[in-house]
């Protein structure tokens, strides 16, 4: 049986900051890279401490076109 959080509030926010690169190898070939910050606002109550969810990403992925 699933474990229930009881100190998660019913209403929160998340915050995403991204910015994107692609690097072109050849004409038909480029690979990108995404460094992605996120940020959880309003997720817990009071009794959880001073946790602040912070998560940081690298999103990634290789395109080709013919």
């Amino acid at each position: 049986m699933p474990k229930k959080f009881t100190d998660l509030k019913q209403i929160h926010f998340s915050t995403n900051v991204s910015t994107g690169f692609k690097y072109r190898i050849v004409k038909s070939f480029q690979i990108n890279f995404e460094p992605m910050v996120k940020y959880q606002i309003n997720t817990f109550s009071n009794n959880s401490g001073d946790f602040k969810p912070l998560f940081i990403g690298l999103y990634s992925g290789i395109s080709y076109s013919f």
